[in-house]
């Protein structure tokens, strides 16, 4: 298995769930030995599969990105490289730093989740989902997204 947050390769076994949960181990969700990040394992979750079967369906999905996903993560570009009022979608955080993985899971900046650009001075202010942010640089730079065209 491969994280989605921070690209660490572990087993099943590996996997370390959280003791505190209450399905502690008997759920669908895998966590990363490394950055504590939670995701679902699509082969014991038959809701995500039917989510992703029906998205597939409407065309939610480029079946490019499906096909070659590492193709499109090497196309992503640092967040701090978007222009104010720019839009991207998280393709992967750069770091190996746990703390600061954990750190940006807490504040919702997970691969997938959509950031605006807010401002780029003096720090980097963007907003996730209804929150605002504001990032250094240094971590700005670590975040890598897919830019969004300006839709008109």
């Amino acid at each position: 298995m491969k994280c989605g947050l921070c690209g660490y390769e572990f087993s099943e076994q590996d996997a370390d769930c959280n003791p505190a949960c209450p399905f502690a181990g008997g759920c669908a969700v895998v966590c990363c030995p490394r950055c504590g990040y939670g995701a679902p394992d699509e082969s014991r979750s038959m809701l995500l599969r039917l989510a992703r079967k029906a998205r597939d369906m409407v065309g939610g999905r480029s079946r490019r990105r499906e096909a070659d996903p590492m193709s499109d993560r090497k196309k992503a570009l640092p967040l701090s490289s978007l222009r104010t009022g720019q839009e991207g979608h998280v393709a992967y955080v750069g770091t190996e730093d746990s703390r600061r993985l954990e750190q940006l899971s807490s504040l919702g900046i997970v691969p997938g989740v959509a950031l605006r650009i807010l401002q780029k001075r003096l720090a980097a202010v963007v907003r996730v989902g209804e929150t605002e942010v504001a990032l250094d640089f240094d971590i700005a730079r670590q975040i890598y997204v897919w830019p969004v065209a300006p839709s008109g």
